[in-house]
């Protein structure tokens, strides 16, 4: 996705979607307060200006740039929701390529702004001539594009097929460019007019999915391949011409896996670094021997790698980090790039409030101040795929929950260590629910990862605080991605089956009966202040009882359509106010206890809400709403 003009902090500003100049006077504005970090799949060093680094992410704003070394980050406004997948910089360093799912962009202006230079999806690469500013090759839907006027124009260019990989040797007199993909390992000496295969000691029909070449040496080429036997690794040390198998160590259990991405260090070119299937792989001696420098790095698999004059950089599902000790340790490098796609949230009731924050894939955070600071939280076993919805013991804030495959993860000291508690078998938990009388008693609902039949459960309760799990529902009765709700007052735990009815459990799930037929509802709350006082959302409405469940009265006034109510979250302090999120436009407050509805604040065009909605116990001025590509937004009414 992408970001705003360069300039602008992302911590302060989130634009107005409402065009009333009007409304946005009268209206606060959400503020997205973080977690940094995001799904980063592709890097860029500046020759000509080193301290400069250019990430493109994969949700968000799409490009961002530092001029610190990753010390800091600021975002491209023009890219926001471009999934880029490739960057480039040209020799002058003055323009700046992307490949992005949809278009193929280009800034001229340091990086604030990206204007498309092809409108078209199906780009995956994007290479500038080391030495010729005017000489672009770009990759769309496998065919090698040239450009000589800066991308400008492109035509595609004979030789190499279904290309994933171009790089250049920079000699005395002249530049060699090679192209790897599906046919091959290529060789151009007249800057890409025309091209030769160079494959004699190549498995057959080779695919090439990565090339690097030794700075120093621009003989030196190595290469990794994709599917052909044997996989692995390549040298070459006459630019390309003959080839040697080089991959002795290169080996994750037992087999060598595709060699997706290869860099040689700038500082000492005798030692290569290898993305094997997104963990970083290292030799020391020329590529003759391979190993892991150190333990997996924390940012999960490895999209990209980028080598400098101060270290090598590293993309990652979590972001962007650094290593300045050849690969044996690495530093978080995220400041100010939020893109992070929250799942979960949960708040305690401390004074300050702690807010934990949940991304998939970059992990579990905490604040203690509303906002920045965020601590990244130990994360528990890298086997399990959290999915992180979160919740807080209301009696004791230490201790915090949260979902993973399989299972619930618990920690008893804040979120600084994590056990995990199975049982939920083949589970995928999307809600978590603890009853606020009784809160040792959590209930789990999901959706199954793997093949299993209906009688397979999708609906589990614990009674001992997430230490043991029964079975209360299987997958032919109950909807596990449902809302899921306990009556603060009864203890009564409301689901809803996979017809859309409304069903009421009083004995913790053993048995249910019907509340609702056909509710359909893609949203559920229980008042905290009045007995009986219930609301679901729906399709551009919010329906309302006052007895139980019984009787239901439907209401939509102020709420855009057509849109789902995803998300209810009621006032800890006043009984009559209410908070509604819809997917796209936002978040809508009603101080008649849902009746009328009116936006709470400006929200961005750039998010959707996607991972929870909260109202700060200690200031209920403040809300909290997470969304899926700008991390947590704040919205702060106090004043309005």
């Amino acid at each position: 996705m992408s970001f705003r003009r360069w300039g602008i902090c992302l911590l302060l500003a989130v634009l107005p979607l409402a065009s009333s100049r009007l409304i946005a006077d009268e209206l606060p504005s959400w503020t997205a307060i973080g977690p940094d970090g995001g799904v980063a799949g592709a890097l860029a060093v500046s020759p000509a200006l080193p301290d400069w680094i250019f990430a493109g992410l994969q949700q968000g704003y799409g490009i961002f740039r530092s001029t610190d070394r990753g010390r800091s980050w600021g975002a491209a406004a023009d890219t926001f929701g471009r999934f880029v997948v490739d960057l480039s910089i040209d020799a002058d360093g003055k323009a700046f390529y992307a490949a992005a799912d949809d278009a193929l962009l280009k800034s001229t202006d340091g990086g604030a702004l990206w204007p498309a230079l092809d409108a078209r999806r199906g780009y995956t690469l994007v290479r500038a001539h080391p030495r010729k500013a005017a000489i672009v090759f770009a990759v769309r839907k496998g065919h090698l594009l040239r450009s000589t006027n800066g991308g400008v124009t492109r035509t595609i260019v004979q030789g190499p097929q279904g290309v994933a990989a171009v790089a250049f040797a920079v000699m005395d007199r002249r530049t060699v460019a090679y192209a790897g993909g599906s046919n091959g390992f290529w060789r151009s000496t007249d800057d890409g007019r025309s091209w030769t295969s160079s494959n004699p000691d190549l498995p057959f029909t080779p695919h090439v999915e990565s090339i690097a070449v030794d700075a120093s040496d621009p003989g030196v080429v190595y290469i990794g391949l994709l599917r052909q036997s044997p996989k692995g690794l390549f040298k070459s040390t006459d630019g390309g011409i003959t080839w040697r198998l080089s991959q002795r160590g290169l080996q994750v259990n037992g087999q060598v896996p595709p060699v997706l991405d290869l860099a040689v260090d700038r500082t000492d070119p005798s030692i290569v670094y290898a993305n094997v299937e997104g963990e970083l792989f290292r030799s020391v001696n020329g590529g003759r021997d391979w190993s892991r420098p150190g333990p997996r790095l924390p940012g999960l698999s490895i999209t990209d790698l980028e080598t400098t004059g101060y270290g090598v950089l590293a993309a990652t599902l979590a972001g962007v980090f650094l290593s300045a000790d050849h690969g044996l340790t690495w530093s978080l490098r995220t400041h100010q790039m939020v893109a992070t796609s929250i799942t979960g949230l949960a708040i305690d009731n401390q004074a300050p409030a702690r807010l934990y924050a949940g991304d998939a894939l970059v992990g579990v955070f905490k604040t203690t101040s509303r906002g920045r600071p965020w601590l990244r939280l130990k994360d528990i076993q890298e086997s399990y795929d959290w999915y992180r919805p979160l919740q807080v013991d209301p009696t004791d804030s230490s201790v915090v929950y949260a979902g993973v495959n399989d299972g619930i993860a618990k920690s008893v000291d804040g979120g600084r260590h994590w056990t995990v508690h199975s049982g939920l078998s083949c589970l995928a938990p999307f809600r978590i629910a603890l009853d606020p009388r009784e809160p040792s008693r959590l209930y789990a609902a999901g959706l199954l990862h793997c093949l299993l039949g209906l009688n397979s459960c999708v609906f589990y309760r614990s009674l001992d605080a997430g230490e043991t799990w029964q079975c209360i529902g299987i997958a032919a009765q109950f909807s596990g991605v449902a809302p899921l709700a306990i009556d603060p007052f009864t203890s009564a735990v409301y689901a809803q089956d996979l017809s859309g009815n409304l069903l009421r459990s009083t004995d913790q799930g053993a048995t249910w009966t019907l509340v609702r037929e056909r509710l359909f509802a893609s949203s559920f709350a229980a008042s905290p202040l009045v007995e009986g006082t219930l609301w679901a959302g729906k399709l551009s409405a919010v329906e309302r009882s006052r007895d139980g469940g019984a009787t239901w009265r439907s209401f939509g006034t102020g709420l855009p359509a057509p849109e789902l109510v995803v998300g209810l979250a009621p006032d800890p302090v006043d009984p009559a106010m209410i908070y509604a999120a819809t997917e796209l436009s936002g978040v809508f407050k009603s101080t008649d206890a849902g009746e009328t509805w009116r936006l709470a604040g400006i929200w961005s065009p750039y998010a959707l809400y996607q991972g929870g909605l909260l109202v700060d116990p200690r200031d209920p001025t403040i809300v909290y709403a997470g969304t899926d590509s700008l991390g947590v937004l704040r919205l702060d009414q106090r004043g309005n």
